[in-house]
């Protein structure tokens, strides 16, 4: 069965295309880690982070991990169609090794996932814990480029911590939805932090199919 994000990929790509090409490091670049965000729940940021996710490991060939830290609200697995598995907060835990939760998807060669895991209450400042960076760490090793998705910036101080983990940031905004004024206070915080903002995008698919939301 075709999951969610195959689905959508023919009318989403061509929006994306010009990020996911920008995104991709270039001859004799370090690898490049980027966060997904966007300034208050709901923008798409899972959607719009798989979509990318995808196209630079299947048409740019580039050697992509995607990683889910919303435990509060995941939405990776069902996108991807892979029912109920662990993630990030299930190793976070300590009731799953990280390399039993790497997933890798037999139609999107050299494309690596961490999905969020069991959902729960995020716990104050885990994502900065040497366990949390580790896991970080050991996604990026292998990957030309390593992908965040990450929780809206309105929803608590979670995803700024992780700002000095990245070398850029990827700002889902909501066609109809996101207020002006909310991008502009998300876009002074990343650059308050002295990070490029590498993309803005709006998410304007059909907002009236109830899809899982970051």
């Amino acid at each position: 069965m075709t999951a969610p994000l195959e689905a959508l990929l023919s009318e989403l790509g061509g929006a994306t295309e010009s990020l996911w090409t920008r995104l991709a490091p270039d001859a004799g670049q370090m690898r490049r880690r980027v966060l997904f965000t966007a300034p208050e729940p709901g923008a798409g940021t899972t959607l719009l982070a798989g979509v990318v996710a995808w196209e630079l490991s299947q048409n740019l060939r580039q050697r992509t991990a995607l990683v889910e830290v919303n435990v509060r609200r995941p939405a990776l697995a069902a996108y991807l169609g892979l029912g109920k598995v662990q993630g990030l907060s299930d190793v976070l835990d300590g009731r799953a090794e990280l390399t039993g939760c790497r997933l890798t998807l037999p139609q999107a060669k050299g494309l690596e996932v961490l999905t969020a895991g069991t959902p729960r209450a995020p716990v104050a400042g885990e994502l900065v814990t040497p366990a949390a960076r580790e896991v970080l760490v050991e996604l990026a090793r292998e990957a030309d480029v390593l992908l965040i998705d990450a929780p809206a910036l309105s929803e608590g101080p979670e995803t700024r911590l992780l700002f000095d983990q990245v070398d850029g940031v990827v700002l889902v905004l909501r066609a109809r939805r996101t207020a002006k004024a909310d991008a502009k206070r998300a876009a002074s915080q990343v650059e308050a932090a002295g990070l490029p903002i590498l993309g803005a995008i709006f998410n304007r698919y059909r907002p009236e199919v109830n899809w899982p939301r970051t």
